[in-house]
């Protein structure tokens, strides 16, 4: 019998650090900062920049927004950017996310975080808090350099799977997560159990169709929180969790019941 490998990819915001939270308490320090240099800027008016801000990039990098907020309402990005990286990260990691990602870097043969977002800010979530170490100091790689690069560096990850060394965890940035589909397509090669935890319903469900489209046996499972928690109730085909809470039990609980099998591969027509 032919024993598939345990492949994961798992997002970051949302799912092990908590966004939403981080915003709550970003936005009045910020004012605060402002206050003591004797600039009346509410917390109010700097939120409505950051929505502004990511309505126009997309995505949160610190030092950009900071550059926003110099413009604005002035100071410098540099003493702007030392108070948005003062914050204390760990206070905003979901809760049980220590317990949660050191289950699926020990349980997975391969675990991938899938994140949008700019890189460096990406790291910041991950090296300034435990994650770094429940990950295992794990290698940060930015979507655009391994396709410029063939994927070198999945094809050997996925090598080392069936070898004495398992393969480190990869923290892999993807501007706007537009390469999902390639990802999945160049996992497929190992035939594994692939599990996918994302807070955002699109990411899941292209997820469950790249899954489909190369024959692979998926456990797509929706993090519930955020925005989008407002906006359905469920995700057709996939498993939903609103909390990491006892989530270890949860996700072999919930793999053991899936009827949702592509395993073993069928063959393409």
């Amino acid at each position: 019998m032919i024993v598939a490998p345990k492949v994961t990819i798992i997002d970051l915001d949302n799912v092990l650090f908590d966004a939403v939270e981080f915003k709550k308490a970003l936005f009045p320090k910020l004012a605060r900062f402002y206050q003591k240099q004797q600039k009346n800027i509410s917390s109010e008016a700097i939120e409505e920049l950051y929505e502004s801000h990511i309505k126009s990039r997309g995505i949160l990098s610190f030092s950009e927004f900071a550059l926003s907020l110099s413009r604005r309402f002035g100071l410098s990005q540099k003493d702007l950017l030392e108070q948005i990286t003062s914050m204390e990260l760990n206070n905003f990691l979901m809760k049980e996310a220590r317990e949660f990602s050191s289950y699926l870097a020990e349980e997975s043969d391969l675990l991938i975080v899938y994140t949008a977002g700019a890189l460096r800010t990406q790291r910041q979530k991950i090296e300034k808090t435990d994650l770094k170490d429940t990950l295992y100091s794990p290698e940060y790689h930015h979507m655009d350099r391994l396709q410029r690069d063939g994927y070198r560096l999945i094809k050997e990850k996925l090598a080392q799977i069936s070898s004495v060394t398992k393969p480190s965890p990869i923290v892999l940035v993807d501007t706007y997560k537009l390469g999902l589909e390639e990802l999945i397509s160049m996992i497929s090669v190992v035939k594994p159990k692939l599990t996918l935890i994302d807070d955002k319903p699109e990411i899941i469900e292209r997820g469950i169709k790249a899954a489909k489209e190369q024959c692979l046996d998926l456990l797509p499972i929706w993090m519930k929180y955020g925005r989008y928690n407002q906006e359905r109730d469920k995700i057709e085909g996939a498993s939903t969790i609103d909390s990491l809470v006892n989530s270890q039990g949860e996700v072999l609980r919930i793999r053991q019941e899936t009827k949702i099998n592509y395993w073993p591969p069928r063959s393409r027509s």
